[in-house]
C-alpha cells in the first residue's frame, strides 16, 4: 500500500450504452483526470442480460475489493502491538461485496 497504483484509480462506475442491435456496460474510472473506460461488458438482442450486468457489477467493485484486501494483509504483516481496526476493515469488505453484489 502507499504506492501508486498501475492501474486506473478507482471509484469505476458502470455506465450503459446503445449500439444500435447490441448494447455495452462500460466500467468507467472517475478520477481528476476526467473518466476513462476500464473494461466493456456487452449483450446483444436488444435487452440487457442478467449476467453481464452481475459481471459489470464485480468489475466496477475491484478497486474498492484490492483496497481492502491490502488493508487486511498490512493489518496480518503488522508487528505485535500495533493497533488493528477489524471492524472497520469488516464493514468496508462488506460494503465493496455488497457493490460487487449489486445490494
Amino acid at each position: 500500500m502507499g504506492e501508486k497504483p498501475k492501474h486506473t484509480a478507482g471509484p469505476w462506475e458502470i455506465d450503459s450504452v446503445s449500439l444500435s442491435n447490441m448494447g455495452a456496460l462500460e466500467i468507467k474510472g472517475i478520477g481528476w483526470r476526467g473518466s476513462r473506460i476500464v473494461a466493456v461488458a456487452q449483450f446483444s438482442g436488444g435487452s440487457e442480460d442478467p449476467e453481464v450486468r452481475a459481471n459489470a457489477r464485480l468489475i466496477e467493485a475491484a478497486p474498492e475489493l484490492l483496497q481492502v484486501v491490502e488493508l487486511v494483509l498490512a493489518g496480518y504483516d503488522a508487528p505485535l502491538g500495533v493497533a488493528r481496526d477489524w471492524r472497520e476493515w469488516a464493514e468496508r469488505a462488506r460494503g465493496a461485496i455488497s457493490k460487487a453484489r449489486g445490494e
